[in-house]
């Protein structure tokens, strides 16, 4: 699982703040994507 943190999770959805691209793939092949419930 990863825990995405709140600047993490809010770079990863906006296209105009991107992320490395090693970022992108670790997150896009997890198994499970989490946030915080305080983030959403």
């Amino acid at each position: 699982m990863i825990l995405l943190d709140t600047h993490i999770w809010l770079r990863w959805l906006v296209n105009g703040n991107p992320l490395r691209q090693h970022i992108i793939d670790t997150i896009e092949t997890g198994d499970a994507i989490a946030v915080s419930a305080i983030s959403v």
